[in-house]
């Protein structure tokens, strides 16, 4: 499974960007049904990048553990050998008793195994993993253990996020043919295919190092984007002739009253807007801190001086509830809304496109359906993008591509110290919002290492029996 020295050869004006953007070449085994699943998760294009950096979330190393070698606690592969049938374990659950080499160990299913696996162990000795835990006189015991090939036998099995085991293992392979492509005209003396062959358990080597490898990498790759975002922007914008009377209609029919944040932060957009300044404004906000009321006074201004607003959200039910929200506060003043994501009919998105570019559409909210190119905008003023960290760069510049934007304003949860705002964003301007506005006790956030997942259930169970909400 690991990739061989790369033989596959280009012509020497290639460029490691230009490769990395090729089409995912045809495996055994993916077809296209697998494609198309593999299109959900990764994006439409399916790209040799796409493949590359999507990074499983766990290695299950494969290497079978000698009995001897067994301990409570440990992650382990080991070759299992059952002595006796299955045994009833409290209601409907399954025991087998048998042995590791000569380890006695017991494997346990709390709800019935499928018939097909008992009988794989009827055959002989089968290759498992799993999680191993103390069984009292009996020795170990590993509770719902994993059946693999025999032929997975010393190698690391990936575990993707949102693939099922069968197209884990195939794309797994699929990122080994690619590495195995890699041009030798392209220089990789920065490591960067190492580094991935590592995290994707195809080549041995510590995967902590490539992580950081692979980091070092992505920020100066950030870095050489937002290098180019800054050389290729306008340094002259249209200023927005703002009156600011639909938005101070709006703010007092809100049933709370703004915090001192919130409104430096609608005051600061509104000088961005008057001044033409070409500026990324990142408001920055806990949830519940009131980062859409913010963006939704921003539209009612650039709305009230006749040019239009886009707003992207990275789901469906995140755009439905920001149209929802627009509506109810702008709605009835004589703004006119839509939405626009990838589940609107054909049928009903024309008339939209329509609208929106002829200027009777006033506001539009949507998903990544907003960035066709046949979405165009008949004078657009402010571009509002939520949880701008789960947009690239190339997205991001096509919200702006879309109109002649004199702001671009960025919603994001992720706190942003000053300090890092500074390093990461340049020029661009930041408001932090205060925590959670109107609400008296604010959330704690806190980081829990997988070893206190129990610590983390109790809790929540504790929560629970207390009357409260948990998720």
């Amino acid at each position: 499974m690991s990739p061989s020295k790369p033989i596959h050869r280009t012509d020497d004006s290639a460029t490691l960007a230009a490769w990395l953007a090729a089409p995912l070449p045809d495996i055994a085994g993916i077809g296209p049904a697998r494609r198309a699943k593999l299109a959900a998760v990764l994006g439409s294009e399916l790209r040799r990048r796409d493949a590359l950096l999507f990074l499983p979330d766990r290695l299950v190393d494969l290497e079978p553990t000698p009995g001897k070698a067994l301990h409570p606690g440990a992650a382990a592969a080991f070759w299992f050998e059952a002595s006796a049938a299955p045994a009833r374990l409290a209601r409907r659950g399954r025991a087998l008793v048998g042995a590791v080499d000569d380890r006695p160990l017991r494997l346990l299913w709390f709800h019935p195994p499928p018939q097909n696996l008992l009988e794989r162990f009827a055959r002989g000795r089968v290759l498992l993993s799993g999680t191993l835990r103390a069984d009292g006189e009996r020795g170990l015991a590993c509770p719902h253990p994993r059946l693999h090939p025999e032929r997975d036998a010393g190698s690391r099995l990936a575990s993707y996020p949102d693939l099922d085991r069968a197209l884990g293992r195939r794309f797994q392979a699929l990122v080994g043919a690619v590495l195995e492509s890699w041009p030798e005209n392209i220089d990789d003396d920065r490591g960067l295919r190492a580094a991935l062959a590592v995290l994707h358990g195809l080549e041995p080597g510590d995967e902590e190092t490539a992580r950081r490898r692979l980091a070092a990498l992505e920020w100066q790759a950030f870095q050489r984007d937002l290098e180019a975002a800054q050389t290729g922007r306008p340094r002259d914008g249209r200023p927005v002739d703002v009156a600011g009377r639909l938005a101070e209609a709006v703010e007092r029919a809100l049933p709370f009253a703004l915090t001192k944040s919130q409104h430096a932060a609608v005051v600061s957009c509104r000088a961005d807007l008057r001044a033409g300044r070409p500026v990324t404004r990142i408001v920055s906000g806990d949830v519940g801190s009131g980062k859409t009321v913010v963006a939704a006074l921003a539209a009612a201004d650039v709305v009230e001086a006749g040019r239009q607003v886009l707003l992207l959200a990275p789901s469906e039910s995140l755009a439905e509830q920001h149209a929802h929200n627009f509506a109810r506060w702008l709605g009835g003043r004589g703004v006119e809304l839509a939405l626009l994501t990838g589940s609107v009919p054909t049928a009903a998105r024309r008339p939209l496109v329509e609208r929106l570019a002829d200027g009777r559409l006033h506001v539009l909210v949507g998903t990544h359906a907003v960035l066709e190119p046949s979405v165009t905008f008949h004078d657009l003023g402010l571009a509002i993008i939520d949880e701008q960290q789960r947009f690239g760069v190339r997205q991001r510049a096509l919200v702006t591509s879309k109109g002649l934007a004199s702001q671009v304003l960025t919603l994001t949860a992720t706190p942003i110290p000053r300090t890092l705002a500074l390093m990461l964003a340049g020029s661009f301007a930041v408001s932090r919002l205060e925590p959670r506005a109107h609400v008296r006790d604010n959330v704690t956030t806190r980081a829990i290492g997988r070893d206190r997942e129990a610590l983390v259930l109790e809790r929540l169970v504790a929560a629970v029996d207390r009357g409260e909400r948990a998720f």
